[in-house]
């Protein structure tokens, strides 16, 4: 059954389809970037994947258009989160956040989640 989360999914039952929104729960969540980042690390230490961090971000933009939960839970407890995190994706990728925000981790909601300077 584990192999229903094999990318695309493709799930043929119920169970399969939980297996599936549970799999990629985290696009909906708050958390979102912290594990999308993760993800991203372990892709660049395993796959060689590029560390250009606008192409990350192009692929997770296109990756949350097109995903689509399976089960209404998911679909109820997720989808709205998913179409924030997709916002925020879309404003990293239109405008380049200044250092100064950065450094104080200010104006840049997707960022929320770096650590303030000691």
């Amino acid at each position: 059954m584990i192999l229903a989360t094999a990318m695309p999914q493709n799930p043929q039952s119920l169970e399969a389809q939980i297996l599936c929104d549970a799999d990629l729960d985290y696009l909906g969540r708050d958390d979102y970037f912290i594990i999308s980042h993760k993800l991203r690390l372990e892709w660049i230490k395993t796959e060689n994947y590029t560390t250009d961090l606008s192409v990350w971000y192009h692929f997770q933009s296109q990756f949350l258009s097109e995903h689509t939960y399976f089960t209404a839970a998911a679909r109820s407890l997720r989808q709205q989160g998913k179409k924030q995190n997709l916002r925020l994706i879309e404003q990293l990728i239109n405008r380049q956040p200044n250092r100064k925000a950065l450094k104080n981790n200010i104006s840049i909601p997707a960022l929320r989640y770096v650590a303030k300077p000691a």
